[in-house]
């Protein structure tokens, strides 16, 4: 192997011309984005805690974590090159700066991108609506107006200590609250890049969505009971 490298004509590699240059960049570039397809997914990890409270990981659009570790490379390559090209100190710095205020930009980015997805449950008409309470259960057209119209008027709890008392008890629940809870599916078609799905579940009065795992815990998005509770209770299930 060293016999092999020692044979390398080591200067039909420098880079002596703008072709050079951009054959280099775009292979750099290439290699990035090859290791965020790779590594990304612990910063959607990272990024689902900011997202919109409506949004699930079902519907997380995973690119802004690949183009976190793309750009994070990608910028070090630059870093590098200017170093051994001996580039100004400023261009260095602009590079270094740019790397810093480059997560903030996408964490914003990443922020819109999911509150333009979960804004179909308030702007579109849902592609098809599912009701399960111990059964799959099929909705009258009525009833499937009034629980979208639920739906769109609900409220997340905003008080902190409410949200760690019910994050208590859906952790004391051992999965109950999870697997027997009422469901409903309302899904909507592609738009933004993504299909939603808001998936609700009401269970001992709770009204809640199971969003995911983040870095390191569920997450979970409750909210204010606004009649919903009501009106599942009301639904009635057939007889067998």
């Amino acid at each position: 192997m060293r016999q092999l490298i020692q044979k390398i004509d080591w200067n039909k590699f420098r880079i002596r011309s703008r072709k050079d240059w951009v054959i280099f960049w775009a292979f750099a570039a290439l290699v990035c984005y090859a290791v965020g397809l790779r590594f990304y997914h612990r910063f959607d990890q990272w990024l689902f805690s900011f997202a919109n409270p409506y949004m699930t990981n079902l519907n997380q659009p995973y690119t802004w974590g690949q183009l976190i570790v793309f750009l994070a490379l990608f910028a070090a390559v630059a870093e590098v090159v200017l170093f051994l090209c001996k580039k100004s100190v400023k261009a260095r710095v602009l590079v270094l700066v740019g790397a810093l205020l480059m997560p903030m930009v996408i964490l914003a980015g990443y922020r819109i991108h999911t509150d333009l997805i979960v804004s179909s449950l308030w702007k579109e008409e849902p592609e098809y609506i599912s009701f399960r309470k111990g059964q799959q259960m099929e909705l009258t057209e009525e009833e499937q107006e009034e629980v979208l119209e639920l739906c769109r008027t609900l409220t997340p709890i905003a008080d902190q200590e409410t949200r760690e008392l019910l994050k208590q008890w859906y952790q004391e629940s051992n999965t109950d609250a999870f697997t027997k809870a009422d469901n409903l599916h309302i899904r909507f078609s592609k738009k933004y890049g993504h299909n939603y799905s808001f998936i609700l579940r009401v269970y001992e009065g709770k009204v809640f969505i199971w969003r995911g795992y983040s870095a390191s815990d569920e997450e979970i998005t409750f909210f204010e009971d606004n009649g919903i509770v009501e009106w599942v209770e009301g639904i009635v299930t057939p007889a067998k």
